[in-house]
């Protein structure tokens, strides 16, 4: 801040409600922001940090071919919807087949989350973030963007996630 503005008054100026911190109307914001604000303090510390591990174990896993560990970041009756891009998958046997898929395809991938916002409770959590992904062979990756809604749960004190919503955004063709 320069001149005689401490940055207190800016932010008590700024915060009672002025355009710049209006955030934009987005359908998903109402639900959101309210569990966020309702369940920000019952996440502990360790809880976003184990999550957003999770979550990064997850690109790990599939960018680095390490198959076995892929069970380990799902529960049992998991769901992943990739939506008319990669199908929906459902359970072991779902999380199985998409496993074999991307294998087979035996395509090189880089995976990279930002932007990501955790709300929950200790036992139950919801997630959002941005993904960047570049597919294809080596010295041709396309570049890929979208978003991952995840939902997850805490069972016997570890962090998996149940539900995997990508929401991808193909490159104009």
């Amino acid at each position: 801040m320069t001149g005689t503005t401490s940055w207190v008054a800016w932010r008590a100026k700024y915060a009672r409600g002025a355009a710049v911190f209006k955030p934009c109307p987005v359908a998903w914001q109402p639900q959101f922001r309210a569990l966020h604000h309702d369940a920000m303090a019952e996440l502990s510390a360790e809880d976003r940090v184990a999550i957003g591990e999770l979550l990064a174990s997850y690109c790990y896993a599939i960018d680095l071919g390490r198959w076995e560990t892929l069970p380990q970041l799902f529960t049992d009756d998991c769901r992943l919807d990739f939506g008319a891009t990669m199908g929906v998958h459902e359970g072991r046997e779902g999380l199985r087949a998409f496993t074999d898929s991307l294998r087979a395809a035996s395509i090189r991938m880089r995976h990279y989350l930002t932007n990501v916002v955790i709300a929950g409770d200790g036992e139950r959590a919801r997630a959002e973030s941005y993904v960047l992904a570049f597919v294809g062979e080596p010295g041709a990756l396309h570049q890929t963007t979208g978003r991952y809604e995840d939902e997850l749960v805490k069972r016997g004190g570890r962090w998996a996630i149940r539900l995997r919503r990508a929401i991808i955004e193909l490159p104009p063709t």
